[in-house]
């Protein structure tokens, strides 16, 4: 849920063209996944083996998904920025 309101607030923000908000947003975004794939993988040794191990493996995927997102949008602001 969180996510989705991050989300919805950034491309409202990119669509009236809020620089300062895009980049807090992003900040914010950036946060919240790490505070949340702590939490899971802090939580996975509770777990069955398997579900354990998928749960370490799915983390280490998301925190790649999202740096690499978080990056490309960082770049559009940062190209933004030269232009002005």
């Amino acid at each position: 849920m969180a996510s989705s309101v991050i989300a919805a607030l950034f491309f409202t923000a990119f669509d009236l063209h809020e620089i300062a908000l895009q980049q807090g947003l992003i900040l914010v975004s950036a946060c919240y996944c790490g505070w949340l794939v702590v939490g899971l993988w802090r939580c996975a040794p509770n777990a069955a083996p398997f579900w354990r191990d998928l749960t370490r493996l799915l983390s280490v995927a998301w925190v790649l998904n999202a740096a690499l997102v978080l990056s490309f949008l960082q770049f559009d602001l940062l190209v933004y920025y030269l232009r002005m």
